[in-house]
């Protein structure tokens, strides 16, 4: 559950980012295929929010050499929750998830996700979020930045997310 962070999360009207990818750089994030979607759409500009100024040298070579990725390195919450706030998309392209909880976060801080098939995002999620390739994820990115989202879906959207909770369990726990 997001309990603890919901207090925190902020949205914003303001859009400043296309695509954020909130999530480490690595291969179980998904970083390779990052780079392949943004090279299908190079009039999107992405972000990575880097949780910390570590960036593998291959990647920072890689970023550098694309012109539409950049990273911001967040080093509190309240920072890496501005920059969610003011994306458009999130991003997930990991061949590993559990939950998938920055996702949920950029969710409910306004971001429409753009999500792969795989792993546990089909559990939480339409299917109308969900990619099954680079391609479809990039055309599904220039339809979403071409449509003014609707309040409606991202509101049931969050309605859910705001149903995976850890207070039935505390309460039951409490309650022996």
């Amino acid at each position: 559950g997001l309990d603890a962070v919901k207090k925190s999360i902020v949205t914003n009207d303001v859009k400043s980012y296309d695509v954020v990818y909130p999530h480490r750089m690595s291969s179980d994030k998904g970083i390779e295929k990052l780079f392949e979607i943004a090279m299908l759409v190079p009039e999107v500009n992405f972000v990575i929010t880097s949780p910390s100024g570590m960036t593998p040298p291959e990647i920072l070579d890689k970023i550098e050499k694309t012109d539409n990725i950049n990273i911001i390195t967040c080093k509190k919450n309240s920072e890496y929750y501005d920059v969610i706030s003011k994306a458009k998309i999130v991003l997930s392209c990991a061949s590993q998830e559990l939950y998938g909880y920055s996702v949920a976060e950029s969710v409910l801080s306004g971001c429409m996700p753009i999500l792969p098939k795989s792993q546990s995002y089909s559990e939480f999620y339409p299917s109308d979020c969900l990619y099954i390739s680079a391609q479809h994820a990039a055309n599904m990115i220039m339809t979403c930045l071409n449509q003014k989202m609707s309040k409606t879906k991202h509101n049931l959207l969050c309605e859910k997310i705001n149903t995976h909770t850890f207070d039935y369990l505390l309460d039951d726990f409490l309650a022996l």
